[in-house]
């Protein structure tokens, strides 16, 4: 099971780290510009992806090298809900300024990056509860209890 969640973890990092770097929406008719995520070119600009990317080194720095002062994976669930919130937020944001934009051509549209993270997050999120409950102090039922008197 261990290695089932490596991959979870694996995946949904990788998605939500290559999706912070794409384009998150697109706005503008005949010059359209779009919103990165982080952006490097020309000029160093962040729009929250270097938050997501902060909480993603942390989420797997602690799954693969867990410190003995953090052993509890109840940690993995706070960033990974943090990371669904962060990314409820910028779709939200998305949404709120395509309703405002109304029907003209040029509203904002969103792009991969966006729903990259977006999945990327859901998938940690998930691999971070599944690994709480693998990994929980939960009394597990032996043979002998559940049953009538023996016969």
């Amino acid at each position: 099971m261990r290695t089932c969640l490596k991959i979870l973890y694996i995946i949904g990092a990788t998605l939500t780290a290559i999706g912070s770097f794409l384009p998150w929406w697109q706005e503008g008719d005949f010059i359209s510009y779009r919103t990165y995520g982080i952006r490097f070119y020309p000029t160093i600009k962040d729009n929250g992806g270097l938050l997501i990317m902060l909480l993603i080194i942390i989420m797997l720095w602690k799954f693969f090298r867990p410190p003995r002062f953090a052993d509890n994976p109840t940690w993995n669930i706070a960033i990974g809900g943090a990371l669904v919130f962060l990314s409820c937020y910028h779709s939200g944001r998305l949404l709120i300024r395509r309703i405002e934009a109304g029907r003209v051509i040029g509203a904002p549209v969103i792009q991969i990056g966006l729903i990259m993270v977006s999945l990327g997050s859901l998938l940690l999120l998930i691999a971070a509860v599944l690994h709480y409950a693998f990994h929980s102090k939960v009394p597990q039922l032996t043979t002998t209890q559940g049953r009538g008197p023996e016969e």
